[in-house]
């Protein structure tokens, strides 16, 4: 992609992709908003196992609607309308093996970008709903541990506080942004 200087906002598996782009092309990236993300560190046995099964079309299909209750912790009318559209999963295989996909890549070794995160050089902040049961809050820490001068904030969500808590999301992105330079 031809991209100019962007400002590049990624939750869950896009803030891997986010932070990517920013390690691989840090001169396509002025500021980066990193949402739930994972990508920053090892999985245990537990969470290794749990992503092969999720993983498989056919379990994925299974599980993923009741999984998504518990993940999305659906507190918002958007919450509720991102979920229905989440647990539609179950009727379209073709979407299933997309996402079992992902599933199948969180545990392989190209999904561990610790070793380059101090490389980020863009603006970045970090924000994490505090009651995200996929990945834990830990984990964002970590994260912002490991950019030099990532900013890090937890909002009173679960997975996706940009639609749980929409006013609160931008109360702190808005912010962020204004202090990143143009031009």
């Amino acid at each position: 992609l031809q991209l100019g200087p962007a400002t590049v906002l990624g939750s869950s598996i896009g803030g891997f992709s986010a932070a990517r782009l920013a390690i691989r092309r840090p001169e396509v990236v002025r500021a980066l908003v990193l949402v739930d993300h994972g990508g920053f560190g090892e999985y245990s046995l537990g969470v290794r196992l749990f992503c092969r099964v999720m993983g498989t079309p056919a379990l994925l299909r299974m599980i993923y609607p009741a999984f998504a209750r518990t993940y999305m912790r659906a507190s918002s009318t958007h919450d509720r309308e991102v979920l229905r559209a989440a647990q539609q999963l179950r009727g379209l295989p073709e979407r299933a093996e997309v996402v079992a996909g992902l599933w199948r890549s969180f545990p392989g070794p190209d999904h561990n970008l610790e070793a380059w995160a101090p490389t980020i050089t863009a603006p970045t902040l970090i924000v994490w709903g505090s009651r995200d049961p996929v990945i834990p809050i830990a984990a964002g820490r970590r994260a912002a541990e490991l950019i030099p001068g990532a900013r890090f904030v937890s909002m009173d969500t679960g997975h996706v506080p940009y639609s749980s808590d929409p006013a609160g999301f931008l109360s702190h992105v808005l912010p962020f942004l204004a202090t990143v330079p143009t031009g």
